[in-house]
């Protein structure tokens, strides 16, 4: 019975390990880029920002009012 159980969370574990890693790659390729919400279709030329250096709450606060200011977002969106 305890070898069942063990085979099991193995199996589990290697199943959440590739959902990991598919997700971590998907997020890489879409990363930065602009797409229209709920597609995967690019819309545009990334943007990209260097992270602050150092990366303290009021600069990285700064780099992230760059981002909303570049694309627009005035609050949530439907």
């Amino acid at each position: 019975m305890g070898s069942h159980l063990s085979s099991r969370r193995s199996d589990d574990q290697q199943h959440t390990a590739a959902t990991r890693v598919r997700r971590r790659r998907r997020r890489q390729r879409h990363q930065g880029r602009r797409c229209r919400p709920g597609h995967r279709a690019l819309i545009g030329d990334r943007f990209k920002l260097s992270t602050p250096q150092p990366a303290t709450p009021a600069a990285v606060a700064k780099t992230i009012a760059a981002i909303v200011n570049e694309f627009g977002w005035s609050g949530r969106s439907a």
